[in-house]
């Protein structure tokens, strides 16, 4: 209906959904955006950003929300390390055989156009608690019925998610990371304000896991369209997420991957 929109990120409500409808969205780090642009909370890891169908108009509208008209040029990236992670964010929840296809797809294309890809172990936190806890804590504290210090938790857990990502960008000389944006395909839109939260809770955090640990980290992240999935013919999408202040990295890979690997405008039927 739109050529561009802006969303809020809090662990992946940017990403995930444009991932599965075949847009652009770029999920900034935290503090690039002004806070009084959109809707942020998440216990201070939501962050707004734009989504829209090409590159391009994601930059541009990158570049609004940011006040700096610079971030709009979207230029070719140098040669970068593209490191793969080996291993599943949440244990037992595997990505399905379209979304791990969609990163290999994706990384021929990298390696063809002169970039180096690797794989590696990446140390996601294993106590998932302080996730769930921020998750729920969130939206309690708006009925002031939650306890938990949360600003403690806050530091506490972002400063872990941080530190365990500068370390593996360190150890593996990593320029980007990417992942599949979603590990299956979404869900079917039926009567979900009639399930009970357990429900609910299930089906958003199958659909979430590679997005969460970077909101954690406060890093910034983007996907992009990478196929479609052969059940149920929605996109599927790839996420790059690189260190603090890498937007403008992020975007050049992104137009770069859009060049050589062009999507249909699914929004333009």
């Amino acid at each position: 209906m739109v050529p561009v929109a802006v969303g809020s990120d809090g662990f992946g409500s940017l990403r995930v959904p444009a991932a599965c409808c075949g847009l652009v969205a770029l999920k900034p780090g935290i503090g690039v955006v002004p806070a009084e642009l959109g809707v942020t909370s998440w216990g201070g890891v939501g962050v707004n950003g734009p989504i829209a169908a090409t590159v391009a108009d994601t930059a541009l509208l990158f570049s609004a929300l940011a006040d700096d008209p610079r971030l709009a040029v979207v230029e070719a990236p140098p040669s970068l390390r593209v490191v793969i992670p080996t291993n599943e964010p949440v244990p037992h929840v595997w990505a399905d055989e379209a979304a791990r296809g969609a990163v290999t797809a994706v990384r021929e294309t990298l390696t063809d156009i002169g970039h180096f890809t690797a794989t590696a172990h990446l140390p996601y936190p294993r106590n998932l608690l302080p996730v769930f806890a921020r998750w729920f804590s969130t939206p309690a504290a708006d009925v002031e019925a939650f306890v938990v210090d949360r600003s403690a938790l806050q530091r506490r857990t972002i400063a872990e998610a941080a530190q365990r990502a500068e370390r593996f960008f360190d150890d593996h000389a990593a320029d980007v990371v990417m992942t599949p944006t979603s590990p299956r395909m979404p869900v079917k839109a039926e009567g979900w304000s009639r399930r009970g939260w357990l429900a609910n809770v299930a089906a958003s955090s199958m659909s979430t896991t590679y997005t969460p640990f970077w909101s954690l980290a406060g890093w910034p992240a983007i996907t992009v369209p990478a196929g479609i999935h052969p059940i149920s013919g929605t996109p599927v999408g790839v996420q790059f997420a690189a260190r603090p202040g890498s937007e403008t990295l992020l975007l050049a890979l992104a137009g770069q991957v859009e060049r050589h690997r062009p999507w249909e405008r699914v929004p333009a039927r």
